[in-house]
């Protein structure tokens, strides 16, 4: 909300996977690596944790944001933290709360907007050749100080995918990237796949 130019045309859907105390069930934390055994691996264990936060529960709370929640803006999903099947189910989830909104973005909780990032979405999926049916998608750019990104990162080109090489995961497909978009590009260039983690496109998609 703080860096889209429109955030009252805002409508976020939200999934919130925890373990929320109210069962009587002893939440837990994730595995945590306590040592490393006589082979050098790690050594993982689970301990008891309080209730996770309700980071919704928050952000209504505080006075700056609570009239996005009064309006609607805000439509949430709980899901037990046991009940839950994984980040594509989620994704799933999520996109049923979309409400007849005109575009759809789809990301991950880990990004950072850049100002006015609302309207550059917009201006550049309208440039694309396809448009309305583009869709924008690319593996965002990391950052570390919080609050300071400005956007004009190069898009990463998807270009190309492999069996994961992690033995947990050698039956799962990565994407990889494969170039940067030209920070001069007149328009979106054409790529092979879309990211779950971001994609921005007209609803209508």
């Amino acid at each position: 909300f703080d860096q889209a130019k429109d955030p009252d045309k805002l409508y976020i859907g939200v999934i919130i996977q925890n373990c929320f105390g109210m069962d009587g069930r002893q939440c837990r934390t994730g595995l945590q690596v306590i040592g490393k055994d006589q082979n050098g691996k790690d050594q993982v264990k689970q301990f008891d944790a309080p209730p996770d936060v309700n980071g919704i529960e928050v952000f209504c709370n505080a006075t700056k944001y609570q009239k996005y929640c009064d309006r609607g803006q805000i439509r949430a999903l709980y899901i037990h933290d046991t009940d839950a099947l994984g980040p594509a189910v989620a994704r799933y989830y999520a996109s049923k709360l979309w409400g007849g909104e005109t575009y759809f973005l789809q990301m991950d909780s880990h990004l950072e907007f850049a100002p006015y990032w609302d309207h550059k979405y917009i201006e550049e999926v309208k440039l694309a050749k396809n448009f309305p049916k583009a869709v924008l998608s690319a593996y965002p750019p990391g950052f570390q100080d919080f609050g300071t990104y400005q956007g004009g990162t190069p898009g990463s080109r998807l270009c190309s995918c492999q069996f994961s090489p992690n033995g947990v995961e050698s039956h799962i497909i990565r994407i990889n990237v494969g170039g940067r978009t030209p920070a001069d590009a007149e328009r979106p260039t054409q790529i092979a796949f879309i990211a779950a983690g971001f994609f921005f496109s007209g609803a209508e998609f």
